[in-house]
């Protein structure tokens, strides 16, 4: 081994690459009344490796999920090649627009290396109060 192959390693094992990124496709949330029950979802769009954890945390400036964490258990069919993960949350109960976002994490291969994947999603979700409700005389 060249003292260059082993500068490249020492400098590969200070500096280990980023993961690189997932590839993901999220819903898109219809307009939703307040308080009511919403399903969205994320579908990723490798393949991960069956048994390995899948993972997804919300995060909002605008409003407070619970719960925020999802996983395997949320994957709508677990033995897709492409897993749908469910996120089932209330809406806020005042009307507006909230911004959700999503980071996702999942393991897949490649020809020769096994590498986590890390995607962010993001939903504008709008809370509206229903229209056309009937007015007491």
């Amino acid at each position: 081994m060249t003292v260059l192959a082993i500068l490249r390693l020492l400098v590969e094992l200070a500096m280990p690459m980023a993961p690189p990124p997932g590839r993901v496709r999220a819903s898109e949330p219809p307009p939703v009344a307040p308080g009511a029950s919403i399903e969205l979802s994320v579908t990723i769009l490798d393949t991960p490796v069956a048994g390995t954890p899948i993972e997804l945390w919300l995060d909002s400036s605008d409003a407070v999920f619970v719960p925020n964490r999802f996983d395997n258990r949320d994957v709508a069919d677990p033995l897709a090649t492409q897993p749908r993960i469910r996120v089932r949350i209330s809406a806020p109960t005042l009307a507006g627009r909230y911004g959700i976002d999503a980071h996702v994490v999942y393991v897949s291969c490649g020809e020769t290396t096994c590498r986590p994947h890390h995607s962010l999603v993001h939903w504008d979700l709008e809370v509206a109060a229903p229209t056309g409700a009937a007015v007491a005389p």
